[in-house]
C-alpha cells in the first residue's frame, strides 16, 4: 500500500509530465513481481498479511492532507511528497508500539539518506558513480543505527531525477516532513499510551 501511494506522488516531485514515467514504473514494477515470484518459498504452511485498519487508514490520510496543506500555504507545493518518508510513515502507523528512540531512528536515518545523496551528486556528476559511493553509504550508516529501513535507500536515486528548484532543498525537505509525520505518529503513540493507563488504574 504505502510505496504504491508513494508512487501515485512521484510524479509531483519529480515534475514528470511524459508518459515514458508510466512505462519505467509499469516495466520496473514487473521485474519487482517476477523476481519476488522466483524467490517465493516453495512450501508456506501460513500466510499472514499485514492490513491496516479503517481508521489507521483514515489518520494516514488526514495527515497526508495536512501536511499538503501545509506546504502549499507555505509555497512549497514539491515538498508535498516526500515518497520515502511517506513508506515509512505509513508502515510505522501499522506498528503496535512506537518509542520516541524509534522515532529519533528513523528521523535520522532519513534525513542523512537524503543529504548523502544530494551531498555525494553535488561532488560527483556522474549518476553512475554518485549511485555507487551513495547506497553503500546509507547501508553503513542505517548498520550504525541499528535499523532496517529499505525505504532509505530511495533517496540517493531520487536525488537524481530531482528538478534544480528541488535538489537542494531535499534534505531539508525531508528532515521538517519527517519530523512532522513521524513526530505526529509519536505524540499520538503518547497520547494513546497515557490513555490506557489511565484506563487501567481507573
Amino acid at each position: 500500500m504505502a510505496p504504491a501511494f508513494a508512487t501515485g506522488l512521484l510524479p509531483i516531485i519529480i515534475n514528470a509530465t511524459h508518459w515514458t514515467f508510466i512505462v519505467a514504473i509499469f516495466f520496473w514494477t514487473i521485474c519487482l513481481m517476477i523476481g519476488a515470484w522466483i524467490q517465493r518459498p516453495r512450501s508456506i504452511s501460513r500466510v499472514t498479511e499485514a492490513s491496516a485498519s479503517r481508521w489507521q487508514m483514515l489518520g494516514f490520510i488526514s495527515l497526508v492532507f495536512v501536511w499538503v496543506g501545509i506546504v502549499w500555504l507555505a509555497g512549497q507545493p514539491q515538498m508535498a511528497a516526500i515518497p520515502p518518508v511517506i513508506v515509512v510513515f505509513f508502515e510505522a502507523a501499522q506498528q503496535s508500539e512506537y518509542t520516541v528512540t524509534t522515532a529519533l531512528k528513523q528521523w535520522l536515518a532519513l534525513s542523512a539518506a537524503a543529504s548523502i545523496g544530494v551531498g555525494i551528486h553535488l561532488l560527483i556528476a556522474s549518476w553512475l558513480l554518485t549511485t555507487v559511493i551513495a547506497l553503500p553509504l546509507v547501508y553503513l550508516w542505517l548498520r550504525a543505527l541499528n535499523l532496517q529501513l529499505p525505504a532509505a535507500y530511495a533517496f540517493p536515486l531520487l536525488a537524481l531525477v530531482l528538478p534544480a528548484n528541488m535538489f537542494n532543498k531535499l534534505p531539508t525537505s525531508t528532515g521538517l516532513a519527517a519530523a512532522f509525520f513521524l513526530g505526529s505518529l509519536l505524540i499520538y503513540h503518547q497520547i494513546l499510551g497515557w490513555v490506557r493507563m489511565a484506563v487501567t488504574e481507573s
